[in-house]
C-alpha cells in the first residue's frame, strides 16, 4: 500500500505542475526518486539502524544493546499532547509484557534535556529512556524519516524491522501483533 500511495503523490505533484516548466518537473521528480529509493531502504526484514541515546544517568545507549529481544521502540517529546496521551497504554503494555522477550525502548526528540528527566522521573515512565542527540536532527529520526510523534517501530530479536509504522499501544492490533510472534 505504501509504494501506491507515494506513486499516487508523485503523479498528483507532477500534473499539479503541468503548468511548470520542464525543468523543474525534472528537479522534483528527481527529488521524489532519492526520497524514494530511501525509503525503500526500511522494509520489513532489513537491519535496523544502532542509533545512540542517553538514559537517564547519561550512559551510551545502543540499539544493539538489545539483541536477542524484540523492541518496541517509541519516538516521542514531553510536548506532545498524543504522546502524552499513549503513557497510560504503554505502561500497561509493559506491565503486561514483563519478564517477555521484549524491551520497551522510548527515545525522546527533546531539545531540554532537564525537562526531559523532570517528566520522566515525575510520572514514572518505565521501560528504557533514553534522548537522543540533536532532537529531530538526531541521526535516528533523518534515517527513519521521522517527521511526527508519536513514531513506533518494531523489531526483532536479531535487530531486522518488523515495523518503522507499528501501531500505537492504545490500539488493540498493537496486542495481537505481539502475539503473533510465539518466542515474544
Amino acid at each position: 500500500m505504501r509504494p501506491l500511495s507515494l506513486i499516487l503523490i508523485i503523479a498528483s505533484l507532477l500534473l499539479a505542475c503541468k503548468q511548470e516548466s520542464r525543468v523543474a518537473d525534472t528537479k522534483l521528480l528527481a527529488e521524489f526518486e532519492s526520497e524514494y529509493k530511501d525509503w525503500l531502504k526500511l522494509s520489513e526484514g532489513d537491519q535496523g539502524f544502532d542509533f545512540t541515546g542517553k538514559d537517564l544517568q547519561g550512559n551510551n545507549v545502543k540499539f544493539s544493546d538489545f539483541r536477542g529481544k524484540y523492541v518496541y521502540l517509541d519516538v516521542w517529546a514531553t510536548w506532545c499532547g498524543p504522546c502524552r496521551r499513549e503513557i497510560p497504554y504503554l505502561k500497561q503494555l509493559e506491565a503486561d509484557y514483563h519478564g517477555r522477550n521484549i524491551v520497551f525502548i522510548s527515545y525522546s526528540i527533546d531539545d531540554d534535556k532537564q525537562a526531559w528527566l523532570d517528566f520522566v522521573t515525575e510520572n514514572e515512565l518505565g521501560g528504557v529512556q533514553i534522548i537522543g542527540e540533536n532532537a529531530w536532527q538526531s541521526e535516528m529520526t533523518k534515517y527513519y524519516k521521522v517527521n511526527g510523534v508519536p513514531t513506533f517501530m518494531f523489531f526483532d530479536p536479531e535487530g531486522k524491522i518488523i515495523s518503522i509504522k507499528m501501531t500505537r499501544p492504545s490500539d488493540d492490533e498493537t496486542r495481537e501483533k505481539f502475539d503473533s510472534y510465539t518466542d515474544l
